[in-house]
């Protein structure tokens, strides 16, 4: 089978990370480009460089990539090195994995937003007790909420920090805590 009909987003690489051939469903999801390097996020392209290397042939490695369609997406980037130095990469998406935090994330979001029309509704028509006390319950549900997202983020941490792939759980910690701040005020 040639490397074109592959099933799979595929690439040929030399040391450079210069791109030499690529499957055909790879030029469906990735831009075209001259360098591997270029499909890489610019905060997983020190991870890209000391990790994809014939020194670490045969591991996988999560990076974010840049498709024609989303900016920011996760990949499983497996590869294998040859003696004369190509390297073959095989892209397999994960955002499937993250796609139910993403959402709770953005129904969260959404809540939080709620929250801040209803605080700039006029107090004159709820009257300002009842004002209060709706903003304070509603606050404390999306607390109650983003607190048991973190939980959960939390609780995968140990096994994403055995495997080196913590980033994606930092920026939702991220997220969560400054969603919790910004809700406490």
């Amino acid at each position: 089978m040639e490397y074109r009909e592959l099933p799979v987003p595929y690439y040929k690489i030399n040391r450079e990370f210069q791109v030499l051939s690529c499957s055909a469903a790879a030029e469906f999801i990735f831009p075209s480009t001259p360098s591997w390097l270029n499909l890489v996020d610019e905060g997983s392209q020190i991870k890209a460089k000391n990790y994809i290397s014939s020194t670490h042939t045969n591991q996988r490695v999560e990076l974010i990539l840049s498709t024609m369609t989303q900016p920011f997406v996760p990949f499983d980037v497996y590869q294998r090195w040859d003696q004369d130095g190509s390297g073959h990469l095989v892209c397999i998406s994960r955002a499937h994995q993250y796609t139910a935090v993403v959402e709770k994330l953005g129904e969260l979001q959404q809540e939080l937003k709620q929250g801040v029309y209803q605080r700039e509704a006029p107090k004159e028509r709820l009257g300002v007790q009842a004002y209060l006390n709706v903003n304070r319950s509603q606050n404390r549900e999306l607390c109650s909420a983003l607190e048991t997202v973190r939980d959960l983020v939390d609780q995968m941490y140990p096994s994403l920090v055995e495997i080196n792939q913590t980033d994606y759980a930092d920026i939702i910690r991220r997220v969560i805590d400054n969603g919790l701040k910004n809700n406490s005020l």
